[in-house]
C-alpha cells in the first residue's frame, strides 16, 4: 500500500493501483462534488467553461471544487480506516520525504512500527520520528536519489 499525503496525483499517475492507495488529502486528478460527492475527471468541466463561460455544475446541481481536503475541512473516515488497515497489515513502513509532524498521517507508520514492523525513514533534514525507538532504520538524504538506488539493490 501507498499511503500520501500528496494531492498532485503523482502515485496514480505513476501506476500506483486505486486499491494499493491512499491518498490521505485527496488527489488535484478529479474534481469533487460538494453535493453528492461524486468525483469526475475535471477535462470535461474545463471544456464547458471554455464553451460556455460559465461554471460548470454536477449532474445533481452541486458545486464542484477540486476533490481534494481544503483548509478546515475533515479528512474523510474511509480513508483514514483504508490508511489504518495498512498499518495494520504491513510487514514493512518505509516513510519517505516528510517531516512526519502532520497527524494524523504520521501516526500511521508508528501504528505499524508499535507491532514490531521494520520502519525506515528516508528524508532530507530532520523528521519528528527521528528520536522514536520505533524507527528501524533513518537514512539522510534526498528520496529522489536514495530511493530508486536501494528498490534497484533488493530487487537484484
Amino acid at each position: 500500500m501507498v499511503v500520501t499525503q500528496n494531492i498532485d496525483g503523482l502515485h496514480a499517475l505513476a501506476g500506483t493501483k486505486a486499491e494499493h492507495l491512499v491518498e490521505l488529502h485527496g488527489t488535484n486528478l478529479l474534481v469533487e462534488c460538494v453535493s453528492c460527492k461524486e468525483r469526475t475527471d475535471p477535462q470535461a468541466h474545463f471544456n464547458f467553461f471554455r464553451e460556455h463561460r460559465k461554471a460548470p455544475l454536477c449532474r445533481c446541481g452541486g458545486f464542484l471544487k477540486p476533490a481534494t481536503i481544503s483548509f478546515g475541512q475533515s479528512l474523510e473516515p474511509e480513508t483514514l480506516r483504508r490508511a489504518e488497515d495498512a498499518a495494520m497489515k504491513a510487514d514493512l513502513v518505509v516513510a519517505l520525504g516528510s517531516t512526519l509532524s502532520v497527524y494524523p498521517a504520521a501516526s500511521f507508520p508508528l501504528m505499524a512500527a508499535q507491532r514490531g514492523v521494520p520502519y525506515v525513514v528516508i528524508n532530507r533534514g530532520a523528521t519528528d520520528h527521528d528520536s522514536d525507538p520505533a524507527v528501524s532504520l533513518r537514512i539522510e538524504g534526498d528520496v529522489g536519489e536514495m530511493f530508486p538506488a536501494a528498490v534497484e539493490r533488493a530487487l537484484a
